[in-house]
């Protein structure tokens, strides 16, 4: 128990300065693209009137990059540390979970006093929001799913090399252009679009989650330790 808090906390303070940077450079566009549609409308060349659909994209980004990273540097270093591979994977399931839902929280924070703040500057948005909860179960399942993807991914290059995770990333993409229309993982990011207020495709998203959570185990229970 001690051991996993420590875990937590090295996941902590390896997160905090990283993530305020990353919200704090986000809200800064956010703010300027709100300040521009509402004084300087003709510097925006989209007709869009949803200014906040960029941060989902975003938000994914970011949470891929930390999952390639966590397989291909925390792992060594855990080990390095003697931890055992069944808590070190717990940990990042925890620490996973927690950071996609502080993710989505933030995002939901953005959203709704967003619209609060220029529904009071006067300027009419047509895009509805959805339920705050289902909002954020949304998003939440999604980065949680688009973080472990990428956790695999790079499970796969530190146990197996570089072809295998080519061949990896090129079954991503067959998958990412077979999937049915209200999975498109490029419209997920909108906030109008159906998959991201549709329950039923996050209880999936979940599911998909599930099974990449067991694959990844099987593939660190008996990876090699290398150090770079």
């Amino acid at each position: 128990m001690v051991t996993s808090r420590k875990m937590l906390r090295f996941y902590w303070m390896d997160n905090f300065k990283p993530v305020t940077y990353f919200w704090s450079i986000l809200l800064l566009v956010d703010i300027a693209q709100v300040v521009i549609m509402l004084y300087f409308p003709e510097i925006m060349n989209s007709t869009n009137s949803f200014l906040f659909s960029a941060n989902f994209g975003a938000i994914a980004i970011y949470l891929l990059v930390y999952g390639i990273l966590i397989a291909t540097n925390s792992f060594p270093l855990m080990m390095s540390f003697g931890i055992p591979r069944q808590r070190f994977y717990l940990s990042v399931i925890g620490t996973t979970a927690i950071l996609c839902a502080a993710m989505a929280l933030m995002q939901n924070i953005v959203v709704y006093v967003g619209y609060g703040v220029t529904s009071l500057l006067g300027h009419s948005i047509e895009e509805s929001i959805p339920a705050f909860l289902s909002l954020w179960y949304s998003q939440f399942a999604f980065y949680l799913f688009d973080m472990f993807l990428f956790i695999l991914l790079g499970t796969v290059f530190y146990r197996f090399g570089t072809l295998p995770g080519l061949i990896t990333i090129a079954f991503y993409v067959l998958i990412l252009n077979l999937s049915p229309g209200n999975m498109d993982f490029a419209e997920n990011f909108e906030l109008s679009a159906p998959g991201m207020s549709n329950v039923m495709v996050s209880h999936l998203f979940l599911g998909l989650t599930v099974i990449l959570i067991g694959i990844g185990w099987m593939l660190y229970r008996r990876a090699p330790v290398r150090t770079y």
